[in-house]
């Protein structure tokens, strides 16, 4: 049994590590395409407004152009307009992030984005490692499951859609977890790191979520919040805007977002909203209750074992059952609140979950449930790559209904729902001593 697992082992590490190089050719093709790093174009244009100590909020409502001529730390100059690459140009993040990233509008777009696409695959290099220090704490980790856990990113388009068209999504990643590691240790640190994180609240929410009600790191979130309210404070300061119009500016570009299309189930039942109301509310109920199912376990004490090993025993499967929580939440803002492909980055907490779930134990469930576990898993991820998107233009025209829904972000939400019903059903059967 254990030559076959580690043959099946061996066989999942050679396929994410060809998909790593494909995914790595796409991400350089799309980066250096026309349309390359389209959303960091947002951050960009909007940086040479507060460059020139204008209101980018306003600029992008009344779509207003920045004077030139613009001189560049790359030793190019823009001397006409437009200045726009004509790609994205709304501002659509809280007033912190643009000062955050405001270094790379003192480069040429063509550099920018370079740049920031070497930054990226930096932060998705890194965040797997700090997964894996996530668990480790836990479990124990052998190379192969590391090895596995950090080529996962590779198999998710949502890595390419994140990298190539230039997203925060592995910035703000990288900094929640960053967050989560050091709450205890320093709340300083963890609290700066949320509080840019917060820039992408739809991304960072299951980590202020549990950091909030499972963890109680009142300041860490508090700090966080003093952060994002400083950015708007320091923006006003700089384009010399109240800081009360620079919120109704920004509410007004956010509810014209309202309606957009992504990986949630309201986008994937479109038009029967209702439906997926009612689906959203079920799927927040289960969520709760899960969570508190597992922070009220109703198993006996360990009354057999002497007091220090019962407390490191209990703490023990107190942070399982945190790391369980993360990931039932992580996934289910992703079905309940509007998301793009590249947000499904998070998915790498569920795959860590199982990987580490299934090799140290932490369920009490038969050889036969695990093996449906794995079956499942890999389903879900198979999906999350959308193999569709890479197919679709090589099917006949015969399969080309099939090649569409393959491609849909439809695909995306089928596997989030099967990795949260997966995430549910392990949750409630964790293991009551390690």
């Amino acid at each position: 049994m254990k030559a076959r697992n580690s043959y099946l082992v061996a066989a999942l590490l050679v396929l994410l590590s060809l998909l790593s190089i494909f995914r790595l050719f796409r991400i350089i093709d799309i980066t250096f395409s026309p349309t390359g790093g389209l959303d960091f174009h947002s951050f960009w244009y909007s940086g040479q407004f507060i460059r020139q100590g204008e209101d980018p909020f306003r600029a992008s409502l009344e779509n207003l152009q920045p004077r030139v001529p613009i001189w560049y730390v790359d030793g190019k100059t823009t001397t006409s307009l437009p200045v726009s690459q004509g790609l994205t140009i709304g501002t659509s993040y809280p007033a912190f992030v643009y000062l955050f990233l405001i270094p790379f509008s003192f480069f040429s777009w063509p550099t920018a984005k370079i740049l920031w696409m070497a930054i990226n695959l930096g932060l998705m290099f890194l965040v797997p490692v700090l997964v894996v220090n996530l668990f480790r704490q836990k479990s124990i980790v052998s190379s192969s499951h590391r090895a596995i856990v950090c080529l996962a990113p590779w198999g998710l388009l949502a890595t390419s859609e994140a990298i190539g068209n230039g997203q925060t999504s592995y910035l703000v990643l990288t900094l929640s977890l960053v967050a989560l590691l050091t709450a205890s240790k320093n709340r300083l640190v963890a609290g700066i790191a949320l509080g840019v994180a917060l820039s992408k609240y739809s991304l960072c929410l299951p980590f202020l979520l549990f950091l909030l009600f499972l963890k109680k790191e009142y300041r860490v979130v508090a700090i966080a919040i003093i952060l994002q309210v400083l950015g708007f404070l320091l923006l006003s300061v700089l384009t010399k805007t109240s800081f009360i119009s620079l919120l109704g500016e920004y509410y007004r570009i956010v509810t014209t977002l309202i309606n957009s299309h992504g990986i949630n189930l309201e986008s994937l039942l479109s038009p029967h909203y209702y439906v997926a109301y009612f689906l959203v509310l079920a799927l927040t109920f289960l969520a709760v209750w899960c969570c508190w199912r597992m922070t009220h376990p109703r198993e006996p004490r360990l009354a057999q074992v002497d007091a220090t090993a019962r407390v490191d025993l209990e703490r023990s499967r107190a942070e399982i059952i945190h790391l369980h929580a993360l990931n039932l939440l992580a996934i289910w803002t992703l079905l309940s609140f509007y998301h793009g492909e590249y947000d499904a980055v998070v998915f790498i907490l569920f795959v860590a979950m199982i990987v580490f779930g299934l090799a140290n134990n932490y369920w009490d469930i038969q050889p036969e449930h695990k093996v449906l576990v794995v079956i499942s898993t890999l389903a879900a991820v198979l999906l999350m790559s959308r193999p569709g998107v890479s197919v679709t233009s090589i099917l006949p025209a015969s399969l080309s209904r099939l090649g569409a829904l393959l491609a849909s972000s439809g695909v995306t939400s089928l596997a989030l729902l099967i990795s949260f019903a997966i995430s549910l059903w392990l949750s409630l059967r964790i293991r009551a001593t390690r």
